[in-house]
């Protein structure tokens, strides 16, 4: 079974079969992940890191640029 909605004359069947993950399909995901892939495609990352250790750090960093 599927819910289909429809945005911005756009149909999007989303599945139901999978409850614990819903709020995937939720639209304020969907804004968010549209802005991640705006993010990605202009170049706004940091990465790819050698190892997890590393990540972390930057992460804590303050002199993070984007």
């Amino acid at each position: 079974m599927a819910i289909v909605q429809i945005l911005k004359q756009r149909q999007i069947t989303l599945p139901t079969s999978i409850p614990d993950q819903s709020w995937f399909w939720t639209q304020k995901w969907q804004m968010k992940e549209r802005e991640a892939d705006k993010d990605i495609a202009e170049g706004r990352l940091i990465g790819p890191f050698s190892d997890a250790q590393t990540a972390i750090k930057m992460l804590k960093s303050k002199n993070r640029k984007i």
